[in-house]
Formats: structure tokens, C-alpha cells, sequence
């Protein structure tokens, strides 16, 4: 997400700095003004930090005014689509201080900062209908690459009982649905799980070559994660064998719940396991009173966008993935 635009005369006297670990709430409390409907932790961002893989580069800066943090900035190598010259950019502005370059010299300091590493690509995202952030990045060379619908689902409104069956005709075939609290004694339950993931995951769109985190950091992070919560983590279970997979995670100060990853093992497609999946979601999501589930689905990826229609889900406007390619 990048929120800026062009440098004017009244914040002159913005200052750009690396973040230290003093500036966790300060940064949290000035991103989740600037978004409000994507809240985020101050948990959620220690752990992502303390979890990532060595290899990936990573650096944070922080605009301040007058000792007060008006904007944040991060540019880094991604673990799941790792090349040392290829970097996810992130910048947000708080809502005052948007349209007066404050995005403009976060952008400027991390794009000298990232020199010396020689970039290749640099990605960006940004939801359509908004203008600015739109502006920021197409008048910085950045052009669209992907495009994802976002979707949401009201909870309370979800009338299950046009599923009847659905259910017993997976586990009819001999496939268990089960909560990942119900897995967890079992001592092979993370190199099963993490299998299972990467491989789904391979088949996931992404805006490069997808790469595999290492088992390690993909432990560190799973164990890591504030909002994993285990009674809403469904997995699909043949014999041993893990098949298939929808994970909600919860949302700091909303009541909602954000969809994880959504697959099945190519060799188990077609037989209504995701469907089953998103129905055993929803039905937690029902008993636990959530507002509503939100999920993203890149927009070619028909089979799980009518699964997702099926359900109730309403499309919101779309995330664009941007990819700027640097020329030497």
C-alpha cells in the first residue's frame, strides 16, 4: 500500500530516520490512522520481524515532524518469491500529512538506500479507488502486473442450508475436516502442515517465480503469528496425509476475520474439499459472532472466486500489484 504524493512547501521540516524497536506503537498507531479498515498490531509486526529469513534484506525508515511519526516506509526481499535483487515496497502517510511529500522522500531515501544492492524490480500494491496512492505509483514508473478482488462475506447473513450434504459427501470420502486444534498432539503435525502449504502454495498466483520458505523460519512464523487462532485453521485429512487447507486468522480491533490460505493438493481437486473447508469457516465464524470474513482472490483464479460467489462473498474495489522494472 503506498499513500504520498508530490512535494510541497508546507512540511519542510520532515526528517527521515531507520526505525528502531522504540518505534513499534508510534508507527502502529499512525498506520492504523492512515487505514483503518486494514488494522494492524504492533504483536503482528514484532513477530514479522523477529521470524524473517536471513537472506531476505529488509529496511524500515520513519518520517517524523517535530518528533511526531507521520509516515513509515519498508523495502525488502520476499521469502516466498526471494531474489536479492527483487524488493516489495511499502509506504503509508498519515491522512494530515498526505499530499505534501512525505511519501515522496520516504520513496526517494529507501530507493538510494537500495542501490547499492543493485535492484531489478521493485513491487508495490495499491486498492484502485485510491487516487493518490494510484498517482504515487504510476508517476514513479511503476506499471500493473496483477490485479485481486478483495471480497467479503456478512456473517450473519450466510444462509448455510443451501449446503446441505456438502459435508458428508467429502467425509463420505473418507476425508477428515478437522480444526488444526485437533492436530496439534501429533508430533508430525508441522512438517505435515508445512508440506502441505508449500505445496499449495506453489499453485497460488504471484507476481514472480514463486520460491519455498525454509521449514525453520516457516515454523518460526506459524508458531509466531498473534492471530493464528487454532480452532478456526481447517485442514482437510486423508489417512496421514494432509490435503487441503483454509485458515481464518483473527483482526486486531475488528471484528472480523482475515482468510489465510484456501487449496487442496492437485490430485484432490474437484471433489468439494475447499468447498467443505470454507463451509466448516463460516460456520465458526457464525458461532463466534465474527462481522464478516474477508478474503482476496487474484481475478483468474475462477475456481475459488465461485466458490467464494456461491457463499455470499461481495466483491470490494480490487488490489493492483505494480511492478516498476529498473533499467541501468
Amino acid at each position: 500500500m503506498v499513500l504520498g504524493s508530490q512535494f510541497s512547501q508546507k512540511y519542510m521540516n520532515i526528517t527521515i530516520r531507520p526505525f528502531t524497536a522504540d518505534d513499534y506503537a508510534g508507527v502502529l498507531a499512525m498506520r492504523n490512522a492512515a487505514l483503518p479498515d486494514y488494522p494492524e498490531s504492533v504483536e503482528g509486526w514484532r513477530s514479522w520481524d523477529d521470524n524473517r529469513e536471513p537472506k531476505c534484506h529488509f529496511e524500515r525508515y520513519v518520517a517524523e515532524d517535530a518528533g511526531t511519526i507521520v509516515g513509515v516506509g519498508h523495502f525488502f526481499n520476499v521469502s516466498w518469491m526471494y531474489h536479492p535483487q527483487k524488493f516489495s515496497l511499502d509506504i503509508v502517510v498519515h491522512p494530515e500529512y498526505q499530499g505534501h511529500g512525505v511519501g515522496a522522500q520516504l520513496y526517494d531515501r529507501m530507493m538510494q538506500s537500495a542501490q547499492p544492492r543493485a535492484p531489478q524490480i521493485f513491487w508495490a500494491s495499491c486498492r484502485e479507488d485510491w487516487a493518490r496512492g494510484m498517482h504515487f505509483l504510476q508517476g514513479r514508473g511503476f506499471r500493473e502486473k496483477m490485479r485481486y478482488w478483495e471480497s467479503r462475506l456478512d456473517v450473519a447473513a450466510c444462509d448455510l442450508s443451501r449446503f446441505a450434504g456438502v459435508l458428508e459427501r467429502v467425509e463420505a470420502q473418507g476425508i477428515e475436516l478437522l480444526p488444526y486444534s485437533a492436530l496439534m498432539a501429533d508430533a508430525q503435525h508441522l512438517p505435515r502442515l508445512y508440506n502441505l502449504v508449500i505445496e499449495v502454495g506453489r499453485d497460488v498466483p504471484a507476481p514472480d517465480e514463486q520460491t519455498d520458505m525454509d521449514y525453520e523460519h516457516w515454523v518460526a512464523n506459524h508458531k509466531g503469528n498473534p492471530n493464528l487462532v487454532p480452532e478456526s485453521y481447517f485442514i482437510a485429512r486423508d489417512g496421514e496425509r494432509y490435503v487441503g487447507i483454509s485458515a481464518l486468522f483473527s483482526m486486531p480491533q475488528v471484528a472480523d476475520l482475515q482468510t489465510g490460505l484456501t487449496g487442496v493438493r492437485r490430485e484432490y481437486r474437484r471433489r468439494g474439499i475447499a468447498l467443505a473447508l470454507k463451509l466448516k469457516a463460516v460456520t465458526y465464524a457464525q458461532r463466534i459472532g465474527a462481522s464478516s470474513i474477508r478474503t482476496g482472490n487474484e481475478q483468474n483464479n475462477r475456481p475459488m472466486l465461485a466458490i467464494n460467489e456461491q457463499l455470499g462473498f461481495a466483491k470490494l474495489p480490487p488490489w493492483i500489484d505494480f511492478e516498476k522494472i529498473v533499467t541501468r
